[in-house]
């Protein structure tokens, strides 16, 4: 959906938010320079520099991208979709390419669970590593607090 972002967010009047790619130059600017942010995706293989730069990403440089497209239950459940999916079995795998990201590049920070399937992993992902993770529904959530405020109670 990456590639239709500047399209369609051109073509309306509302807010529109087509991929968690999105939020990578937010989660750049809360890390250092220095550091990077690791990408968790169904296909490593599809997100190119075409697809980064379709939502404002200029370079790869302080990216980790993996995908699960090795991993036996994501590919056949999600892929492939045959059968039916086991929550356990993925979530397995999701943590298991994500400490591998780590273990390969030490500057990761932060990680991004791309793959609009993986949000239920992300706080496994999260308790593993101890670093923050982003999927879609932290961008849900943060679009959702901007378009719908809440008035503020408590103490000023």
């Amino acid at each position: 959906m990456a590639i239709h972002q500047r399209k369609i967010a051109r073509n309306v009047n509302v807010p529109v938010f087509l991929s968690s790619l999105l939020q990578i130059p937010f989660i750049c600017s809360i890390i250092s320079e220095r550091d990077k942010v690791g990408i968790i995706t169904a296909d490593s293989g599809s997100l190119d520099a075409s697809v980064l730069e379709a939502v404002g990403i200029k370079t790869s440089k302080n990216l980790v991208i993996r995908g699960l497209q090795n991993q036996d239950e994501f590919t056949r459940a999600v892929i492939e979709e045959e059968g039916s999916l086991d929550p356990v079995a993925i979530e397995r795998e999701v943590v298991f390419v994500a400490r591998n990201i780590m273990k390969e590049d030490s500057k990761v920070k932060a990680i991004l669970l791309e793959c609009s399937c993986l949000p239920p992993y992300g706080a496994a992902v999260q308790e593993t590593l101890g670093i923050p993770v982003f999927d879609y529904i932290t961008m849900i959530n943060y679009v959702y607090s901007a378009v719908v405020k809440r008035r503020f109670e408590g103490f000023m």
